[in-house]
């Protein structure tokens, strides 16, 4: 078995800028741009002979979120500059020896002025050529129907007022389909059956959350009407949590997937007490009861070690794989011959370029064969099953 030694070094170099457009405001931001150098060790058992070359790597990694149309919510709520840090710290973090390939086309572009940062994906089965998108934290309560290129979708009579990803001056753009009696804390990820929508409101970067819940949504037509509203929330708890924020900081979920009625929630682990420090390692949770008057208690099920800052999830339509996305992999989980402990069965891994990928944050699968992610930036790519091979337990 080869163990991995990583050491890395990171300089931070900072530089002021003006935005031109806001030069009356008086504002500044900060461009942040992190260099990165790693080296990994490969280190055989004591049976082993030489220790083969450390590979280095150099990795830039430049903030892309100066936008003029995201100044503000750059600046004042997503603080664009730590984002630089925390994907470098978490590529030194959970790194191991990648051979990464580019995910093969080119990506369609979700351009939409309300759709500013997808934390969540999920293709309909009720309505044709129909993918539900939620925005991260911070946004309205409101959801965006795509078709399969990346365009709007939204009521036809409608279309005198409001414009969808080709901009009409005389017309505002389409500000989504609101979801009435509902609060975007942090939503994180979507999932979907036959019926319903499930909006995930599990972000926890800090731990301290006692809030956390998912929305029931009959699923709307989105050509047919303009906003929805929940039939229920699910208020949810971790019962190994009895600290807010936790002493130990393995109470946060971006990934939700739904089999059978049953809700499940893969949990992403940080330092404790350092929001930029993950650990690697993932939780299996279960939702067995769906009160609406009190906490539902979680079931922890499963655990992988090397599953790390998982950020969305989905089941394929015949319900058997499951798929994880990350900033740096993409999983595969056969569906186990028993039960549900999904990470114990058979499992594949596909390494991304995350110099290619950028913020990867949702997944939802096409057919049974094909899948779809999604960065935060609205790049859409599209992988095959096939493509993804198995993964190697002592990698």
């Amino acid at each position: 078995m080869r163990r991995i030694k990583v050491d890395w070094k990171a300089w931070l170099i900072f530089g002021a800028w003006q935005d031109d457009s806001h030069r009356n405001d008086g504002c500044k931001c900060f461009l942040a741009a992190v260099v990165i150098v790693w080296r990994f060790d490969y280190e055989p058992d004591p049976a082993g002979s030489l220790r083969t070359p450390g590979l280095f790597c150099i990795v830039w990694v430049l903030n892309e979120g100066v936008k003029q149309r995201m100044f503000v919510k750059m600046m004042f709520e997503k603080i664009m500059i730590l984002r630089s840090v925390w994907v470098a710290v978490m590529m030194c973090l959970v790194a191991g020896p990648i051979y990464a390939e580019p995910l093969p086309g080119k990506p369609s572009q979700v351009n939409m002025a309300g759709i500013n940062e997808i934390s969540g994906i999920v293709k309909s089965r009720r309505f044709d050529d129909v993918y539900w998108v939620h925005n991260d934290s911070g946004d309205e309560a409101r959801l965006f129907a795509l078709d399969s290129s990346g365009e709007i979708v939204f009521p036809g009579f409608l279309t005198n007022d409001f414009h969808g990803s080709l901009v009409e001056s005389s017309k505002e753009p389409w500000p989504g389909h609101r979801v009435r009696v509902a609060a975007n804390i942090d939503w994180e990820d979507i999932a979907i059956d036959d019926e319903m929508i499930y909006v995930a409101d599990m972000g926890n970067n800090g731990n301290a959350r006692r809030d956390l819940g998912v929305y029931v949504i009959p699923e709307p037509n989105p050509r047919a009407v303009e906003s929805t509203r929940p039939i229920r929330y699910l208020p949810i708890k971790y019962p190994e949590q009895e600290r807010y924020p936790a002493d130990q900081w393995h109470f946060d979920s971006e990934s939700l997937f739904v089999d059978n009625g049953t809700l499940y929630f893969i949990s992403k682990h940080r330092q404790a007490g350092q929001i930029l420090n993950f650990e690697p390692g993932a939780n299996l949770y279960r939702l067995d009861t769906q009160h609406t008057d009190r906490q539902n208690a979680l079931v922890k099920i499963d655990h992988h070690d090397r599953l790390a800052v998982a950020t969305g999830a989905d089941l394929s339509p015949d319900g058997r794989w499951l798929a994880v996305i990350s900033y740096l992999d993409l999983w595969l989980f056969q569906r186990p011959a028993s039960g549900d402990q999904w990470f114990t069965g058979k499992a594949f891994r596909k390494s991304l370029d995350p110099t290619q990928v950028k913020t990867m944050e949702a997944i939802a699968w096409e057919d049974n064969d094909n899948l779809v992610v999604v960065n935060e930036e609205g790049e859409i790519y599209r992988v095959s099953r096939d493509t993804i091979a198995p993964h190697i337990a002592d990698e």
